[in-house]
């Protein structure tokens, strides 16, 4: 578990304190308005008052700026940072992107925070794809829209259900295959996981 300070120095003042809760793990950094610090990251099982405690020690920072898809441990940061600054990633924040959606509140703030980096980085029109528990592919509009995409599962995911799910399909390590076409059941996996 990596719960070390993205900064090592006594006392330290930034602007921002940054928090991504993915279902995975929870990313963290330190930042200023030109500048983000090095990412730390623990699982979020393991992300709890004690553990953010250890991870801000000796740090001053003005805002919070939250992104989750955990509400169980999006709840525990919101009571832990309610004296503080505290910026939601949302649909009702100003992120630069619009939202052309039905239901603007049912997008993940990881699928947003996506967007808006995507755009600020790279422009518009845009598809932004992330491998993370889940694969996203999120597509913005030439009109600097977000208009939906897809939510596929992930490598670990799929491979994990298919050895859970199954008598004889082995556990694999995920690697790049050597072909399109597996000539082992691991290889066979391993193609269908990371090329499928």
């Amino acid at each position: 578990m990596n719960t070390q300070s993205p900064t090592r120095s006594r006392q330290s003042s930034f602007k921002y304190l940054l928090i991504d809760i993915s279902n995975s793990f929870t990313k963290f950094a330190f930042a200023g308005r030109e500048k983000i610090g090095r990412v730390g990251r623990l699982p979020t099982r393991e992300l709890s008052q004690e553990s953010l405690g250890k991870i801000i020690a000796g740090k001053q920072f003005e805002t919070v700026v939250l992104s989750s898809v955990v509400p169980e441990k999006e709840k525990l940061l919101v009571r832990m940072f309610k004296t503080r600054r505290l910026l939601r990633v949302g649909p009702g924040l100003d992120l630069g992107v619009g939202i052309e959606y039905p239901n603007p509140a049912s997008i993940g703030a990881d699928r947003l925070a996506n967007a808006a980096s995507a755009v600020a980085f790279y422009g518009v029109p845009v598809v932004v794809v992330d491998f993370g528990t889940a694969v996203t592919f999120d597509i913005i509009s030439s009109g600097k829209k977000y208009v939906g995409g897809v939510i596929a599962p992930g490598l670990e995911v799929m491979t994990d259900y298919l050895y859970q799910r199954t008598a004889l399909l082995p556990k694999i390590n995920l690697l790049e295959p050597v072909s399109a076409i597996g000539k082992s059941t691991r290889s066979a996996m391993m193609a269908g996981a990371v090329l499928g």
